[in-house]
């Protein structure tokens, strides 16, 4: 048994006296995965697109947080935001990435029969984009635009499909070829809204139900000096008799597009 104290003794004098060490805590450098570069707007089949008016804005146009269109009414523009991206760890040094036209992509889909409707070829007088992009050393992303002629899109109301692919490519990295081209497309029919409503009485009281499609803001005309801007407004009449109600739809190109549906409603 004494042996076995002065062993155990001496196990934990060396354990107590063992020699301290210092852990580093600097960062070095070393080899970070590839940077490879990407549109976002390609996500979905390699497809962008815009068949009704709903969109996120003042975000920036990433996966999951894409704002769709902007309209520039002065310069009469259809404008599409769209980007690059670098994947990878590092997001040292500038990468420059070239921008091009690709009709033949929107060639392959309707031969494909793929999208279940025929897609025509967005003309390219119609439209303007950079041809290059930089993104900046320590940053993942840059953004340019795809700008069409309004009133291109305008004249084609109301429901026919236009397509152009866009294509990045680059010296300077790797670009994933699943990612590589977007197909923009655009619905005209979203150009312009299309006014309607239906409604119920209850004695004077009569809610309306808007039923107005690819518009934005509304303005009620109830036929007795009042009106209302909300969407499905409730108007009580105070007297008996016929009143022309009418609805003003404005879409997302501005009150010159505007549509107006009126029907005669009797209070009795």
């Amino acid at each position: 048994m004494k042996t076995i104290r002065v062993y155990l003794l001496s196990l934990f004098m060396t354990i107590i006296f063992l020699p301290s060490c210092d852990y580093e805590t600097g960062i070095r450098d070393t080899d970070y995965p590839d940077q490879l570069l990407y549109m976002p707007a390609a996500y979905q089949n390699g497809r962008f697109v815009i068949d009704d008016i709903t969109k996120v804005t003042g975000e920036l146009p990433f996966e999951g947080s894409i704002y769709r269109y902007k309209i520039d009414t002065e310069n009469r523009l259809f404008i599409v935001p769209l980007s690059v991206y670098r994947a990878g760890i590092d997001n040292k040094k500038e990468v420059n990435v070239d921008i091009s036209i690709d009709t033949d992509t929107v060639t392959s889909l309707n031969n494909s029969s793929s999208l279940g409707y025929s897609l025509l070829l967005l003309p390219e007088e119609k439209i303007t984009i950079t041809d290059k992009v930089t993104i900046k050393d320590k940053e993942e992303i840059a953004i340019f635009d795809l700008k069409i002629d309004l009133d291109f899109l305008l004249s084609k109301f109301a429901d026919q499909n236009y397509g152009i692919g866009i294509n990045i490519s680059s010296k300077d990295r790797e670009v994933n070829p699943k990612l590589a081209t977007t197909v923009v497309i655009i619905n005209t029919r979203i150009m312009k809204p299309t006014s309607g409503f239906t409604y119920t009485i209850n004695n004077k009281e009569v809610k309306f139900n808007n039923t107005a499609i690819y518009a934005e803001e509304y303005v009620w005309d109830f036929g007795d000096s009042s009106s209302s801007t909300e969407k499905s407004p409730t108007h009580t009449y105070v007297s008996p008799g016929k009143y022309k109600v009418s609805l003003t739809s404005t879409g997302i190109t501005g009150k010159t597009e505007s549509s107006i549906y009126t029907e005669e409603i009797i209070i009795e």
